[in-house]
């Protein structure tokens, strides 16, 4: 039995409609064991969450109402990796940027550098930059501590989406 294995918890990842049917029985016989479930919803993303279709699944399954569910789990996924995936979040470094510190111009000065306009305009730190193989040492500090705030402010947001929806 997993209880003698000293597991009470089980991590599932719950990504369809059509899956709700066998995650309530799971659910089920999760407590009729003794065991807690918690579940992964991708939709769930910091980086691109899909409200409506997080929404959608928690109410397909009840999981506001199921005491065996002990967590709704975000979709954990590196964001920094590629140009890509950094250049997603370029309006919101520029935002976070002017929030901080009151213009670009200013920004910039901070850094000690432009703002890395690849493009000619205003996007984050190449992957060199990121391992610390380039010089912009001030300005990488300033891109993760942007990288870690916007990440908290979106596990904020998605929490808060989670707990209007019933969910403790």
């Amino acid at each position: 039995a997993l209880s003698d294995l000293s597991v009470n918890a089980i991590k599932v990842t719950y990504t369809e409609p059509d899956q709700a049917s066998g995650l309530i029985f799971l659910a089920q016989e999760a407590a009729r064991l003794g065991l807690r479930l918690m579940v992964e919803i991708p939709a769930l993303s910091p980086i691109q969450p899909d409200m409506e279709k997080a929404a959608m699944l928690i109410r397909e399954a009840g999981l506001a109402s199921t005491p065996s569910v002990c967590a709704i789990l975000f979709h954990a996924e590196d964001f920094l990796d590629t140009p890509e995936e950094r250049r997603r979040l370029d309006p919101a470094w520029r935002q976070w940027l002017i929030e901080q510190y009151g213009s670009l111009k200013r920004a910039e000065k901070w850094m000690g550098k432009p703002s890395w306009g690849e493009t000619g305009s205003l996007s984050g730190p190449s992957a060199d930059d990121l391992a610390g193989l380039e010089r912009h040492a001030m300005a990488t500090i300033i891109y993760r501590r942007f990288a870690e705030d916007y990440l908290s402010r979106q596990y904020g947001r998605l929490t808060r989406f989670v707990r209007s929806l019933g969910c403790r």
